[in-house]
Parts: C-alpha cells; sequence; structure tokens
C-alpha cells in the first residue's frame, strides 16, 4: 500500500499549485511558437529540452524531501513528455498508425513479439534537417558550423 501525502493547504499552497501550472501553460505556449517558427527537428529538441529540465526539477524537489513541489513537477513533466511523444508522432508520415503502435507497445512492453509486429509498417518518422542545409536566417547561432 502506498501512503499519500496529505499537504496542508496554506495561502502559499495556491501559488505553488499557480506556479506549477503556470510553468505548463508556459511551456506548451513556447512549444506552439516554436513549432511554427522551426523545423520538426529543433521542435524536438526544444519539446526534449522542456521535458528535461521539469524532469530535473521533480528530481531535485524529491532528493530535496518537498514531496508537493516534486509532485507538480513530476506533474507538469507528464505534460511535456505528451508534446514530446506527440511532435514525434504528428510529424511522422502515418500519425494514427504511430499513436496506436506506441500505445500498444507501451501495454505490451515486455512482449518482444507484439513490439515487433507493431514496430512494422510504421512509415516514416518524423524528417529531419542538416543544419548544413539551413538558411542563415533560420539558424539560433551562426557561428560554428
Amino acid at each position: 500500500m502506498v501512503d499519500a501525502i496529505r499537504a496542508g493547504w496554506a495561502s502559499a499552497s495556491f501559488l505553488v499549485y499557480t506556479g506549477a501550472l503556470t510553468v505548463l501553460a508556459a511551456s506548451a505556449w513556447l512549444d506552439s511558437i516554436l513549432f511554427g517558427k522551426y523545423s520538426a527537428a529543433a521542435f524536438v529538441g526544444w519539446s526534449a529540452l522542456g521535458l528535461a529540465v521539469a524532469a530535473l526539477c521533480a528530481f531535485a524537489f524529491r532528493v530535496t524531501e518537498r514531496p508537493l513541489l516534486a509532485g507538480l513537477f513530476a506533474f507538469v513533466s507528464v505534460g511535456l513528455f505528451g508534446i514530446f511523444v506527440g511532435s514525434g508522432i504528428f510529424k511522422s508520415s502515418d500519425p494514427s498508425t504511430r499513436a496506436k503502435a506506441i500505445v500498444e507497445a507501451t501495454t505490451h512492453f515486455q512482449d518482444a513479439e507484439i513490439l515487433a509486429r507493431v514496430s512494422r509498417g510504421l512509415g516514416d518518422a518524423m524528417a529531419g534537417l542538416s543544419a548544413a542545409a539551413l538558411a542563415p536566417e533560420e539558424l539560433l547561432e551562426t557561428r560554428g558550423w
């Protein structure tokens, strides 16, 4: 049995919950801007960065024994993980088949036969771009290439 954490409610609790939801909304908003501005590969990179930062915050709060903050940032991580995985799904050549395959593979992750079956016929994955193929105004940084 898992013991539930019962956080006491105070005026600061409202700020903590509001802050976590603001971080999630701001990250989703930033991803929506980046989706239209950069290539598919760059969008996935930005999504992965946001996910990594939120997961690192959740881990840091857990280590410092701040369970409420750790849980809220874990919640934010789940939302950002959805954006990260969704970017790979919706930018593929057959999003419906890829999404069904991800759900089935996640459900049966220990069954190699099912994993092999759902991995076939997914179509092309999300296409990427070489940084060398980008115009100078599309680059985030023009040094070092």
